[in-house]
Formats: C-alpha cells, sequence, structure tokens
C-alpha cells in the first residue's frame, strides 16, 4: 500500500509540473515557439538528465494535453534542428586549417535522449 501511494504522489507531483507548463505554454499554433518555449521550461543544461525530460514528455500525452499527432510534428522539429546544427558543425571543421583529435573533449549527453521515440506510443 504505501508503495502505491508513493507512486501516486510521484504522479501527482510530475503532473503538477506539467500542469505548470501547460498553464504558461505560448498562445500561439507556432511550433517553434512551443518548442523554444519547451526547451527553455525543462532547462536541460541544469541537470543533464535526460530521463527527467523523457518522463517530463511522455506525460504530456499520457495526460491527454498533447496527442501522439502533435508530439510527432514536435519530434520531425526537434530533428530537423538536430540537422541544421550538424550541417553548421560540418561546415565549421571543413573551415579549420588543422583539425586535431578529439580524445580529450569531455562526453556531453545528448538533449536528443530526451525525446521518446514515436514507436513508444503506438498504437497497435
Amino acid at each position: 500500500m504505501r508503495d502505491l501511494i508513493k507512486k501516486i504522489l510521484r504522479e501527482e507531483s510530475e503532473s503538477m509540473d506539467m500542469m505548470h507548463f501547460w498553464k504558461n505554454k505560448p498562445d500561439t499554433e507556432e511550433m517553434d515557439d512551443f518548442m523554444w518555449y519547451m526547451i527553455d521550461y525543462v532547462d536541460y543544461p541544469s541537470d543533464g538528465n535526460y530521463k527527467r525530460i523523457k518522463t517530463f514528455i511522455k506525460s504530456l500525452i499520457r495526460y491527454g494535453l498533447i496527442g501522439v499527432d502533435f508530439y510527432l510534428e514536435m519530434y520531425r522539429w526537434l530533428n530537423r534542428r538536430l540537422g541544421e546544427i550538424s550541417t553548421a558543425e560540418k561546415d565549421f571543421q571543413l573551415s579549420l586549417d588543422y583539425v586535431g583529435g578529439d580524445d580529450s573533449i569531455q562526453p556531453i549527453e545528448s538533449f536528443n535522449y530526451a525525446w521518446p521515440h514515436p514507436y513508444d506510443f503506438r498504437r497497435d
């Protein structure tokens, strides 16, 4: 019984955070506005915890605030932006006269890991 109560309280606290997000979202149909608001809201750099963000996004769908089709649009938006970053990075690397190894770079978790794969929401 205690575990069940903890689970319910945890879900409620997640949903309250989710409701704060939803109440304050931009009043627009533009995906750019919505996505940049979400990116700022989840504040990934604060802890690099992509699992926290993945749970948050899944909660938006689970509680019916966004539909799966809308999520697919969000996912496509993210992948377009990641492609743009990759292209810019490649262009920059090609512009350098000398490129050394990257063995000394500290690994950084990608924000992309925070996004559930669309297959997670399949309707079988």
